[in-house]
């Protein structure tokens, strides 16, 4: 029988960190997702980075994401309603396009290091916010925020 993980990681940009904090929650995204798909909430077992945190934007690595809009990531501890990838993908109601395309640009979600949650999880679950500071990840500190200049505009506190 395979072992629960103990703890899951959300990874994000340390300016939507900033809005996740604000709005005192994790919430469900429905972003590029299908009509009729369920929207979900993604979570690695990776502790050291996902690559899908980026799937936004066109940056070719961690160091430029890091540079141009931080890194982030939300420990999580592991809750019964996570789901793995493989139940996720018969759950959703995901079209067959978006999972070819999921798979195809990430294929990690196929190894099983990849968590779905259909809730929203408030911020008291956190077991804690920390950013990359170029060589580990660091406890995010609200008070020693950095300015990310361009990419600003488009993080304002919700």
């Amino acid at each position: 029988m395979k072992t629960k993980p103990t703890h899951l990681f959300h990874y994000t940009s340390e300016l939507r960190l900033r809005q996740i904090l604000s709005s005192e929650e994790l919430k469900v995204s429905k972003a590029r997702i299908d009509r009729g798909e369920k929207p979900a909430l993604w979570f690695s077992l990776d502790p050291l980075w996902d690559e899908s945190a980026y799937k936004h934007f066109n940056f070719d690595d961690k160091e430029e994401q890091a540079r141009e809009i931080g890194l982030a990531r939300i420990v999580l501890p592991f809750f019964d309603n996570f789901i793995t990838y493989g139940k996720w993908k018969h759950v959703s109601r995901v079209s067959p396009a978006q999972m070819m395309w999921m798979e195809s640009n990430f294929p990690h979600y196929k190894r099983g290091s990849w968590y779905a949650s259909f809730v929203n999880i408030p911020k008291d679950e956190f077991i804690c916010c920390e950013v990359w500071n170029g060589e580990a990840w660091i406890l995010y500190d609200e008070k020693n925020i950095r300015n990310f200049g361009k990419y600003e505009f488009m993080f304002k506190p919700v």
